[in-house]
């Protein structure tokens, strides 16, 4: 008996299909794997920096300064370290970077200063909008 739908090529047709279906299922096995196992940490936004690397490191100076993490242990390394992994960014040679903050005519804290007036801002805007005048 003859089947219409079988031919030559059907078992490498069928072998390529099965390498295909083994492709997916091995590429969600290692998502899987890699995908943090805390269930908190799965749905983490990717984060990228797009303001100047300079702020950042700023603002890493900052924190550490205020002590802010760590019950004020963090060492600004590990604070560099923390800010590049969580906004996928190389911040580089980060004390050459501050060392031209510090040499800034403008003042030190720019990035913080206008985070500062952004807030504020904010602030105001939403206490006009609710403001029962």
């Amino acid at each position: 008996m003859h089947d219409p739908f079988l031919h030559d090529a059907s078992g490498t047709v069928a072998w390529l299909l099965s390498l295909d279906l083994m492709q997916d299922y091995l590429l969600r096995a290692e998502e899987e794997l890699t995908r943090p196992h805390d269930p908190k940490q799965r749905n983490i936004a990717k984060l990228t920096w797009t303001d100047s690397k300079s702020a950042l490191i700023e603002l890493a100076y900052a924190i550490q300064s205020a002590g802010s993490l760590n019950d004020r242990k963090a060492s600004l390394r590990e604070i560099i370290e923390g800010l590049q992994a969580a906004f996928n960014i190389d911040l580089g040679h980060y004390p050459r970077v501050f060392q031209e903050i510090l040499s800034r005519k403008t003042g030190y804290t720019t990035y913080i200063d206008r985070l500062r007036e952004k807030l504020l801002l904010r602030i105001k805007i939403i206490e006009e909008k609710y403001d029962p005048k």
